[in-house]
This record gives structure tokens, C-alpha cells and sequence, in this order.
């Protein structure tokens, strides 16, 4: 149920936004999944707030991971969902009532400012418009697929887990919250930041210096509980800020290869990928992280990064 909403969620909107600034899909795109990943900046503090006011300590320690026993915090849960699926469903309501197509004289003008500016007469009609059924037998189509394969199991595995490694050492839960909502504005002003790289230089340096970095950061993660709450802290908003790259990059990189006519199904496809990435990286943390411990896990994340 998750994948079905962020997939109808990214989709959609990015579309919109591509049919509007034709000439800057990257920059598009990282500011419409900029929302997205930001949206933890706010969520974040509510949660904890409404969940844990006094800022109690999770007590109770299973296989490494640390979890909340307090009668006081735990009751509050189901009310927590409610209030947050009241704040999205009025948040989208709102972003979908805005959602529009550019007129067919605006497409037109934009068009012809891109002429204009490479200097060359361009038809329209020769851009790649390709339907889900010609995507799937392109190697561009399973090169996107797999991408997202390999990425998504150390986006998982970071996202995810970020505060259970930080709560083996760091006994604040409130300083772990804003810790989350800091690594949220990374995610977003970083989606923003890859997709004008990708709109400057390529796709493929772009993905390249998001994937390298990430790999090096995760690989020296486990550092961080030596050096106390501070190095953490740069740690999981730099890691934030390299991993945001695959959600602008991915749609970018999509629409420029098959086109927009059929961009939603397409990426929609490409996005299944989360299928098997979600059961994998559940797996594996759930199964690996007792037995191999912190590091290995952080070294076993670079490396799917690194595979890309």
C-alpha cells in the first residue's frame, strides 16, 4: 500500500511539471520530490512531540535495537496515525486541486524558446515518445531498473535505521528528532541540487557522484559512535544529501529516454523495483544485523551502491 501511493504520488506530479519547463526536467524534478523528502522537516517534530513530550529513553534493548516500553508513549500510537493521515490527506487534497496541464499555446512557445536557445529548429514529434510496451524491451528501461534495485537497498537500509544505530550511543530522543528533521532538508534541497546537475552536465555524472559519495559515507559511518551526537549529525544529513539524488535523477532519466506521453506508466514501472527492494532490505536487516553487526551492514550498503 505504501509503493501504490508514492508511486501514483512522484509520477503524476513530475509529469505535470516536465509538460511545464520542458528544458529543465532535473531541476524539475528535484523540486517536485523536494517536497517529498522535506515533508520529514515538519512530520518529524510532530511525531515525536505528540508521541514522547518529556523526551523518555527507549528502555527496552532487542538484538541491538532499542525499543519504547512506556505505557505513556506506547497508547498514543494508533492516535499519531490518525493525525497524520488527517494532515496528508488535507495536504494532498490541496496539491492535487492545483494540478494542471500547460495550455497547447504554451507548450508551443516553449517549443520554440528551446529552438531558440540551441540554435537549431527542432520538431517535436521527433522526441522519444515511446509506450510501456516498447520501454520494457529497451536496455535504458532495465539499466533504470536495476539502478533503483541496488540503490534502494542502502536507501532502505539508512532511512530506516538511522536512529536505531544512533539510539545505540546517543540516549536523546529528542535530539534524535531533530536530527531526522535536518537530514529531511538535506533530502530535499539535495533533490533539488542533483537534478540541476543533471540538467548542467549528465544524467550520468550526476548518478555517478551521488552513488560515490554515498558508498564513501556509509562505508565510515560506524565512526561516528566514537565521536559523540555532533559527527553524527553530519553524518546522516550528508548521507541523506547523496542518496536524495535517485529521486530526481530516476525521473529524470526516464522521461528523457521514452518521452512524456507515456512518462507515468513508465516510471511507474521503473519503480517497481521497490517491490523487491522492500522484502530484501527488510530481510536483511531483520535477519543480518544481529549476527554481522553495525558495520558490516554499513559496508554491505556501499557495496550495492557501489555495484551502480
Amino acid at each position: 500500500m505504501f509503493g501504490l501511493g508514492v508511486g501514483i504520488a512522484y509520477a503524476v506530479p513530475i509529469n505535470c511539471g516536465h509538460r511545464w519547463f520542458p528544458t529543465h526536467k532535473g531541476l524539475v524534478s528535484g523540486l517536485v520530490v523536494a517536497g517529498f523528502g522535506s515533508g520529514a522537516f515538519v512530520f518529524d517534530q510532530i511525531q515525536t512531540v505528540f508521541l514522547n513530550p518529556e523526551n523518555k529513553e527507549a528502555d527496552l534493548k532487542v538484538g541491538g535495537d532499542k525499543y519504547f516500553t512506556e505505557n505513556a508513549v506506547l497508547k498514543k500510537v494508533p492516535s499519531c496515525f490518525l493525525l497524520l493521515g488527517g494532515c496528508y490527506a488535507a495536504l494532498q487534497l490541496i496539491g492535487c486541486l492545483m494540478l494542471a496541464d500547460p495550455p497547447h499555446q504554451y507548450q508551443q512557445l516553449q517549443n520554440m524558446d528551446a529552438e531558440e536557445d540551441e540554435g537549431v529548429v527542432q520538431n517535436t514529434e521527433s522526441e522519444p515518445n515511446f509506450t510501456w510496451r516498447e520501454a520494457i524491451t529497451k536496455t535504458a528501461f532495465y539499466q533504470l531498473w536495476f539502478i533503483y534495485l541496488f540503490n534502494g537497498q542502502g536507501i532502505q537500509f539508512v532511512s530506516g535505521l538511522y536512529k536505531a544505530y544512533g539510539q545505540s550511543f546517543i540516549k536523546d530522543d529528542h535530539f534524535l528528532a531533530i536530527v531526522g528533521s535536518l537530514a529531511a532538508v538535506c533530502n530535499g534541497s539535495g533533490r533539488i541540487m542533483w537534478g540541476h546537475l543533471a540538467d548542467k552536465y549528465s544524467f550520468r555524472l550526476a548518478m555517478m557522484l551521488s552513488c560515490g559519495s554515498f558508498a564513501a559515507l556509509t562505508l565510515s559511518f560506524g565512526l561516528t559512535s566514537l565521536s559523540g551526537k555532533g559527527l553524527y549529525l553530519i553524518y546522516v544529513c550528508l548521507l541523506f544529501l547523496c542518496f536524495s539524488g535517485n529521486f530526481s535523477l530516476l525521473p529524470t532519466a526516464t522521461s528523457k529516454a521514452f518521452g512524456l506521453r507515456n512518462y507515468s506508466i513508465i516510471y511507474g514501472l521503473v519503480f517497481t523495483a521497490s517491490v523487491i527492494t522492500s522484502p530484501i532490505g527488510a530481510i536483511l536487516s531483520d535477519n543480518l544485523k544481529s549476527v554481522i553487526g553495525w558495520y558490516w551492514m554499513f559496508i554491505m550498503c556501499a557495496a550495492f551502491s557501489l555495484i551502480t
